[in-house]
């Protein structure tokens, strides 16, 4: 067949069927956007109903733009034929007849994700399973059609709900997604309320990390009900690009108590600045997204001294344990050499305390917030509280009913049961996607944005984000010089410098390591000291500092 005067080649992939209007009857209109015009018409040729996106016309009165554009939709339609999936609106051939130029695509009956999240939008909390669901879903799409193409306009309206049901979005418009490839022509398309900054910056250089940030401000807006600071949706009016360090961003769990800090993490990464910030495929973001189980009732900024913070302490059993180190070249003098002590049972919160919590506990008790102003409690609310001395960090253990653990507890409770263990989750050090530290994010991140980093008691953020002020006073020797027959060893001796443990965002990686010992004294107000509570297994035996 000979390609009609507007599709002068055919893509290497092999010849694109261009059909006319002969093929198609009783034409229906549907809607019109900004590029193109959609047509519902019935296929003979396929023997149902399709629908046909034509392009307007003023998009091809300029020569140059309709050479790029024309021969694109030609190799689009080779894609799209082989990113067959349930969720890709699946586009057959080009069209080219008295309607003007255009795609033949299935049609999908159902309504756009706009419509629903308008109607749902003061079910924010009551929805949240789905909207979850359907992250995942699109992630898993994306995960899929990256193999072959970039969406470049990824958006609510560009996903189709299937029968108006929100568990089987389709996503639109991969058909036209190489309109985008000419930077003329983008700044006129595209919706640049989801847009990333490359796409006005360096639209030339766009690649499907700008798919994932177009996917995090939708997560943001499904779960807080608005978009983000950062959104460049007055970037046509401004002409400036908001650069906004995603840790001065309220996380959606702000605003939907559902939400856990994980999914506040993923969300906030996917929209960094910098493309190499953020996730770098679907595929690692989708499994992200594998980890997160929603809240139920909420841990993160309860703040309320009750009996529901301690119910959701974890249990470490009582027992001989192994603390110290056999790190060889890694370990320092004062960590001893894995000495056997003996613990009975306690409790200890799966998070540190946040300033949520801390906020919680001034306000009733009078105690002052950390002097440290930068740091907003809005906006660092399931943030570990920083900036607290270890009388201030004991202060709140008592009134939460606890206490600080001891650093003999603190250890066994790291290594979840595990003898002489590295790091919390097993030998392998951490990466990235494992702890907060090391370089992994420039300031704390909202507590248990790490799952793959717990141990196997299901506690978190053991490693990095803020070292943890124990109840010890600081002893080199200590470990090595442990009675045999003591149970819960403690450091009381005079005054001195306070333990730490677990490292924080700005420390090596070594230091991470559930036997690395730090000290400070206890007046000092770091902005990466934070602390957790333990408490006593039962009624009896409960300690006091």
């Amino acid at each position: 067949m000979t390609h009609p005067p507007f599709f002068t080649s055919a893509p290497a992939d092999g010849p694109v069927l261009v059909s006319g209007s002969a093929r198609f009857r009783d034409w229906r209109w549907l809607g019109e956007g900004g590029t193109s015009t959609v047509y519902k018409a019935y296929d003979d040729a396929l023997g149902y109903d399709v629908a046909i996106k034509v392009l307007r016309a003023d998009r091809l009165s300029d020569p140059e733009q309709r050479r790029m554009l024309l021969p694109s939709l030609s190799a689009e339609v080779v894609i799209s034929r082989r990113l067959r999936h349930p969720n890709i609106c699946s586009v057959h051939d080009l069209y080219e007849g008295e309607k003007g130029v255009g795609v033949v695509m299935d049609i999908v009956e159902g309504s756009e994700l706009r419509d629903w999240m308008k109607s749902n939008a003061n079910a924010l909390l009551d929805t949240a399973p789905q909207r979850l669901d359907l992250l995942r879903t699109l992630t898993q799409t994306l995960a899929v059609a990256h193999r072959e193409i970039v969406h470049r306009d990824l958006k609510p309206e560009n996903v189709v709900l299937r029968n108006d049901n929100v568990r089987e979005p389709v996503i639109m418009d991969f058909g036209f997604a190489l309109l985008g490839k000419a930077s003329a022509d983008s700044m006129v398309w595209l919706s640049f309320r989801y847009a990333a900054p490359e796409q006005y910056l360096a639209p030339q250089a766009v690649d499907r990390r700008a798919d994932l940030w177009a996917l995090g401000v939708m997560a943001y807006e499904l779960f807080a009900g608005e978009v983000p600071p950062n959104s460049l949706k007055d970037v046509k009016q401004t002409g400036r690009v908001p650069r906004i360090p995603i840790d001065e961003i309220e996380p959606p769990s702000r605003r939907n108590a559902a939400v856990p800090p994980a999914l506040d993490r993923i969300i906030l990464r996917l929209m960094e600045y910098e493309p190499d910030r953020r996730f770098q495929t679907a595929g690692e973001v989708l499994a992200a997204l594998d980890t997160v189980r929603l809240v139920e009732k909420g841990w993160v900024g309860q703040g309320a001294r009750t009996d529901g913070r301690r119910s959701r302490a974890i249990r470490v059993e009582g027992g001989d344990y192994n603390v110290g180190s056999n790190a060889g070249s890694k370990a320092r003098k004062n960590e001893g050499t894995g000495r056997r002590v003996r613990v009975t049972p306690f409790l200890i919160d799966p998070y540190p305390v946040t300033h949520a919590d801390y906020e919680a506990f001034a306000k009733t008790t009078g105690h002052a917030l950390p002097p440290l102003p930068h740091r907003n409690t809005g906006n660092f609310a399931s943030h570990p509280v920083v900036g607290i001395t270890h009388a201030e960090a004991t202060a709140y253990a008592r009134w939460a009913g606890g206490f600080l653990p001891t650093e003999v507890q603190w250890e066994c409770a790291a290594r979840g049961g595990v003898p002489l263990v590295e790091y919390p989750w097993g030998s392998d050090p951490p990466g990235p996607a494992v702890a907060n530290i090391d370089g992994a994010a420039r300031n704390t991140t909202p507590v248990g944005s790490f799952p793959l980093g717990m141990n196997p008691l299901g506690i978190g953020d053991l490693c990095g984000n803020v070292w943890e002020w124990c109840r010890d006073i600081y002893d080199p020797d200590f470990l090595r010089a442990i009675p045999k027959d003591v149970v819960d060893p403690v450091n009381d001796g005079p005054v001195g410098p306070r333990v730490l443990r677990g490292g924080s965002f700005e420390s090596l990686s070594v230091q991470g390591r559930c036997a690395f010992r730090n000290w400070a004294a206890p007046d000092e107000r770091r902005w990466d000291f934070g602390f957790r509570v333990a408490y006593a297994a039962d009624d009896d035996g409960n300690p006091t500092a």
